[in-house]
């Protein structure tokens, strides 16, 4: 006759925990000598150095530095961060206004769009909601519109603004609010 053996609840929790610690600790050792970033690392504290240093040459130019040079470098810093924000997100809403058009039935839109870019920006993607005097969603357009997608298909030339009128379509008769933002656009090549 065969004899099982059974584990009762408490040694079986006991071995559990025990095996989750142990894993838990090979794991953090294997981390530790294979993470470049660990806090006593070489690579780290050769990173810390070179970062002091740089830090120390850029406060001796600083003190070199006359008042007038200060000014001119704060604004060509200025410059290249609005430079790299532009391309990064190039098109802003400058304007929007909203108004019901067609017997009240028809959504219109003015908006007033930059692009701070140096490429022409096209194909915007948009979406409007519409909101009731009680501020209820009544209805929405644009990228969310249940009549298809409403992409504007024109061109906002580089560095320029332009003004746009925007059939949003049918809108809700108890609509007296709206909303307009962007959700995406392309630069295109002319």
């Amino acid at each position: 006759m065969s004899s099982i053996k059974t584990w009762s609840p408490s040694k079986l929790s006991f071995t559990l925990v025990l095996g989750t610690l142990l894993l838990i600790g090979l794991l953090a050792m294997l981390e530790k000598s294979n993470n470049p970033t660990r806090p006593d690392s070489p690579e780290l504290e050769k990173a810390r150095k070179s970062l002091e240093e740089a830090k120390e040459k850029a406060a001796a130019k600083l003190k070199a530095m006359s008042p007038e040079e200060l000014l001119t470098a704060r604004r060509q810093l200025k410059e290249a961060e609005d430079a790299q924000a532009a391309e990064k997100d190039p098109l802003e809403i400058v304007k929007k206004n909203w108004e019901k058009g067609g017997f009240g039935m028809i959504s219109i839109w003015n908006v007033t769009f930059r692009n701070r870019s140096r490429k022409p920006v096209g194909n915007i993607r948009y979406r409007t909601a519409y909101y009731s005097e009680t501020r209820n969603k009544v209805g929405s357009g644009g990228v969310d519109s249940s009549a298809g997608d409403y992409t504007i298909q024109k061109i906002i030339l580089p560095q320029s603004t332009r003004t746009l009128e925007i059939n949003d379509g049918y809108v809700n008769d108890q609509a007296v609010s709206a909303t307009f933002e962007i959700v995406s656009w392309e630069f295109i090549s002319q």
